[in-house]
């Protein structure tokens, strides 16, 4: 079986979009678990957070059902990034637009830095309320050179192995 360069390049390209992208599509739907089927008014609350390496983004997902565990889509969900002292970040409004799975709440916070914040989702939905509260530590890698060098070093590590690979094969096709 012949591998062409072409068809190897291809590859190694591929590989290197997927692991660079990893952090950006692992980002939608999940991240780290903050709350867990917490009851909050007439609502269960799940809430996951999620740090994106280098920007300082931060992405919440919040799941929303009614107390019989029928999932609700047409509510009002408002997150807001606090400062433990209680003075308020930022307000966002998560919606299902965003989500990639539209079973979801999902918003972005931009540019947050490194600390430890209050988060309060608020859901809304003719006129009964929930609200739930965590504390939760934002923290990204602001070293660039991890993740640029990490899918380089593996890059070319591929090439050199399919370099080998050709110049062996051109070696025994020579004798």
């Amino acid at each position: 079986m012949k591998i062409s360069r072409v068809w190897f390049l291809r590859v190694v390209l591929f590989f290197f979009c997927w692991v660079s992208v990893q952090n950006i599509t692992l980002a939608h739907g999940g991240g780290e678990e903050q709350i867990k089927l917490r009851e909050a008014g007439p609502y269960i609350l799940t809430v996951w957070t999620s740090s994106q390496d280098l920007s300082g983004d931060l992405h919440v997902t919040v799941a929303v059902s009614d107390l019989e565990n029928n999932l609700i889509l047409d509510a009002s969900v408002i997150v807001t990034i606090g400062f433990e002292n209680g003075d308020i970040l930022s307000i966002r409004e998560a919606t299902t637009l965003q989500s990639s799975n539209k079973f979801r709440y999902e918003t972005d916070f931009k540019d947050v830095e490194s600390g430890v914040y209050q988060v309060t989702v608020i859901v809304d939905r003719t006129d009964q309320k929930g609200v739930v509260s965590f504390k939760m530590e934002h923290d990204y890698e602001e070293n660039v050179k991890y993740n640029i060098t990490y899918p380089l070093i593996v890059s070319l590590v591929l090439l050199s192995l399919f370099g080998l690979f050709v110049y062996r094969r051109r070696l025994t096709l020579n004798q």
